[in-house]
């Protein structure tokens, strides 16, 4: 599925798991966490850039998903500080959704992870296992 949005990057979105995703969590604060990934991706993707969205299962079973970009990537100097408070490079950013959704994966016994090269970056997200609530995909 692709969806172009305002800022003309094309959204993709895969399931790399035919299985529904279980995760116990609250759901708002995981829809929020994930708003938050594809709202950064959106904003660090060239004109006609790309955003992948993408869930699926560890080869330990753990679910995951991952929102990537085709950005122009994160330097090391700002690598390492991706998840602290007030940290931003946006003009107006507050620095607090990083912080935030990396907290909220926290919380729920899980992993907010980076990954990243000269260009375009990931953010991985590996929610403990559960069957409580469902990652629905289609809602992202």
């Amino acid at each position: 599925m692709s969806v172009d949005i305002d800022h003309d990057a094309s959204i993709v979105r895969s399931i790399e798991s035919p299985d529904d995703l279980k995760v116990r969590a609250d759901p708002l604060l995981m829809r929020e966490v994930i708003t938050n990934l594809v709202n950064n991706a959106i904003d660090a993707a060239p004109v006609n850039g790309r955003v992948e969205l993408s869930t699926g299962r560890r080869s330990n079973g753990w679910p995951y998903f991952s929102v990537a970009d085709n950005g122009p990537g994160v330097s090391d100097d700002h690598r390492h500080r991706l998840f602290e408070p007030h940290f931003t490079t946006k003009e107006g950013g507050t620095g607090l959704g990083l912080f935030m959704s990396y907290g909220v994966v926290r919380e729920h016994q899980g992993q907010l992870l980076f990954e990243g090269n000269r260009r375009g970056c990931g953010l991985h997200g590996h929610p403990s296992t559960s069957t409580v609530q469902r990652l629905k995909t289609s809602s992202i």
